[in-house]
């Protein structure tokens, strides 16, 4: 599986750089320049955890793919939320954290989990927060299932599609079952070396993906999205990686510092815009 993983990033990124190079009107079309999605909040996550926890008591539930559950990271550690964990204490609140990441999650599957499973149901109305990375599998499946990495370039628009009617659920159901948690959802992140001929494109299918995750999760008042992208930067190392997918202790800390500062309400938004769905 893992030889598969590996050689399934690099084909994917390797195809889709020669196929775009020569596809100059479809990559016209394909990364269009569009506004990016922005949101303003109208109270920081952290005033809302001691507003809304009991005796400043917060469930933190962490659900996704391999990143939410930490893969990668150093040991007795879970990723980014056990980052987060520590820096909510420091604002003297009592965490309680259960990390329901699964590794090779996609959104449909997460989707069926939160329609069916009546146990994460339970978990999702007692959190008083949520965070959650998905999709990133969505793109992957195609590669590893059917050992095809041209079909992911070639059915981009359809699994983004599809990926957004997932994510679109997946919020509904968050929501409705609990209308005050805040939920923190990332985006997706480039592993690759910025060496490689074909970073550029990837890099290119990521914004457009980002943007569609952003598009979905902004339509919800108690939704937001942080931007793990922009710490973890390209650079030769690749430092922040554990293997050729998954961030490694100082990788999920980036994640973290970046949540943290949404968390408490110093990331910068604009007044443009929530979607109206």
């Amino acid at each position: 599986m893992k030889k598969w993983l590996i050689a399934g990033v690099s084909g994917l990124f390797l195809i889709t750089g020669t196929w775009l190079g020569q596809a100059t009107p479809y990559l016209e079309l394909f990364f269009k320049e569009e506004p990016e999605p922005v949101y303003q909040a109208q109270e920081s996550i952290l005033n809302t955890l001691k507003i809304n926890s009991e005796h400043r008591q917060v469930d933190y539930l962490s659900i996704g793919d391999s990143v939410a559950m930490g893969k990668g990271s150093e040991q007795d550690e879970q990723g980014y939320t056990s980052h987060i964990e520590r820096e909510l204490e420091k604002e003297n609140l009592q965490v309680t954290l259960d990390n329901q990441g699964i590794s090779g999650q996609t959104s449909a599957e997460l989707r069926s989990a939160l329609e069916t499973e009546s146990g994460l149901s339970t978990k999702v109305k007692e959190a008083d927060f949520i965070t959650l990375t998905i999709g990133g599998n969505d793109l992957l499946k195609v590669v590893l299932e059917e050992k095809n990495p041209m079909k992911v370039l070639t059915e981009f628009p359809k699994i983004q599609a599809e990926f957004k009617t997932n994510l679109t659920a997946i919020m509904d159901q968050l929501t409705t079952l609990n209308p005050e948690a805040p939920i923190i959802v990332t985006t997706l992140y480039n592993p690759l070396s910025p060496q490689e001929s074909y970073y550029d494109h990837s890099d290119n299918m990521l914004t457009i993906w980002n943007r569609g995750l952003k598009e979905v999760v902004y339509q919800y008042s108690t939704g937001y999205v942080v931007d793990v992208d922009e710490v973890l930067t390209p650079n030769p190392e690749r430092s922040w990686l554990a293997d050729e997918i998954h961030p490694n202790g100082k990788g999920y800390a980036l994640m973290a510092a970046k949540m943290v500062k949404e968390i408490r309400g110093n990331a910068q938004a604009s007044a443009n815009a929530q979607f109206n769905r």
